[in-house]
C-alpha cells in the first residue's frame, strides 16, 4: 500500500501502529525559472529510505512548493520548498540565475542555460543541465527514479533556458518546464514531480519565468499487517 502528499501541508499524524515500518520516498519543490534566462533546477530527491514509526508518535510532513518564475528585469527564479517527512529531507531545486554568470539553476536535475539562438535543454534523471551560450545547472549525480508507487517514475526533471532567438530550451523529463523564446514565458514545471520551470524568452521583453513544480512526499507500508 502506498500513499502521496501533495501540494504545500504540514502534517503532525499520531499514527497508531506499533513499530510500522515505511518506505519513503522525498521531492523537494523545483526551482523557478528566471525572467528572460536560464531555467530552474528540479527538487532535489532521496533515495527510498526505509523509516520505523512508533506508537503513538507525532512525525512531521512537509511538502515544498515550487519557487517563483522571476517576472520583472533581473529577477531570479524562487528557490523551491523543502519537502521531508521527519528526518528525512529534500531540499528543493535552486531558480535560473537572471544575473551573470546566467547559469541554469542547481538541483536534483540541472536547468537549462540561457541561449542567444537556442537555449539548453533541462537535465534529466540526476543530470546537469545543458549548457548554451551560459552553462547548465549542476544534478545531484543520482537517479531521480523510483519505483515505489508500482511502477518506475521519473521525477525533478530540469527547467529549459530561454533563448533571444531560434528555440526555448526543452524541458527535462521528469515534469521540467520548456523554456521561452523571443517574447514567450517559461512554461511551468509540473507540480508533484518537482520539476523546474522554464526560463523566459531573452530578448529583454516583458515575460516571466515559469513557476517551478511543488513536490512530493510518497509513503509505502512495507510490513505485512495480518489481520484476525
Amino acid at each position: 500500500m502506498a500513499a502521496s502528499v501533495t501540494g504545500q501541508a504540514t502534517v503532525n499524524a499520531n499514527l497508531s501502529v506499533k513499530n510500522l515500518t515505511l518506505q519513503v520516498f522525498v521531492v523537494g519543490g523545483g526551482g523557478g525559472g528566471a525572467w528572460s534566462s536560464s531555467g530552474g533546477g528540479g527538487g532535489y530527491t532521496t533515495l527510498n529510505n526505509s523509516k520505523t514509526i512508533q506508537l503513538n508518535t507525532p512525525y512531521s510532513l512537509v511538502v515544498g512548493t515550487g519557487g517563483a518564475g522571476g517576472t520583472s528585469s533581473s529577477s531570479n527564479g524562487g528557490t523551491g520548498g523543502q519537502s521531508k517527512f521527519d528526518n528525512i529531507t529534500a531540499n528543493g531545486g535552486v531558480g535560473g540565475n537572471n544575473a551573470s554568470p546566467y547559469n541554469g539553476g542547481n538541483g536534483g536535475s540541472g536547468g537549462g542555460g540561457y541561449g542567444t539562438t537556442a537555449g539548453g535543454a533541462g537535465g534529466t534523471n540526476g543530470s546537469n543541465g545543458i549548457t548554451a551560450t551560459y552553462a547548465g545547472g549542476t544534478g545531484q549525480g543520482t537517479t531521480t527514479e523510483s519505483s515505489i508507487t508500482g511502477s518506475t517514475v521519473r521525477y525533478s526533471g530540469g527547467g529549459g533556458g530561454g533563448a533571444a532567438t531560434g528555440t526555448g530550451g526543452a524541458g527535462g523529463d521528469g515534469g521540467g518546464g520548456a523554456g521561452g523564446v523571443n517574447t514567450g514565458n517559461g512554461s511551468p514545471g509540473t507540480n508533484y514531480l518537482g520539476g523546474g520551470g522554464g526560463a523566459g524568452g531573452g530578448n529583454g521583453a516583458v515575460v516571466s519565468g515559469g513557476k517551478g513544480g511543488d513536490g512530493v512526499v510518497i509513503l509505502k507500508v512495507s510490513n505485512t499487517l495480518n489481520v484476525t
